[in-house]
């Protein structure tokens, strides 16, 4: 999964591993409307293991995306999901301060 922000301003840059050499069209499918918007790819990069594309996203906060990459001829290169946050990608955590530590006693063996 790729994690993007809510910055519709500045251009974001996506790294991906493609199953062909080259990338021409992308399109996110927003996962709660299921309506699909074509994205203007900036600028491509391809890399000798990973390519990079940049691209500039207007994304919603929470919500999940379908993001598929396709070439030339529109067969499908590459297909990952979004999530857009407005956190540091680093510092984000779905559990929010929710998650508590779980501690048993339960014990077993192994042979």
């Amino acid at each position: 999964m790729i994690v993007v922000s809510t910055d519709s301003v500045n251009p974001q840059f996506l790294k991906f591993i493609p199953r062909e050499s080259t990338v021409d069209t992308m399109y996110i499918t927003d996962e709660s409307t299921n309506i699909e918007v074509p994205v203007v790819i900036t600028n491509y990069t391809p890399g000798d293991y990973a390519d990079e594309i940049e691209v500039t996203l207007s994304c919603i906060e929470g919500h999940y995306y379908r993001m598929v990459l396709k070439d030339v001829s529109g067969d499908e290169v590459y297909r990952d999901r979004i999530f857009c946050t407005a956190q540091v990608a680093a510092n984000y955590s779905p559990n929010a301060q929710g998650y508590v530590s779980n501690t048993t006693t339960n014990d077993f063996l192994m042979y």
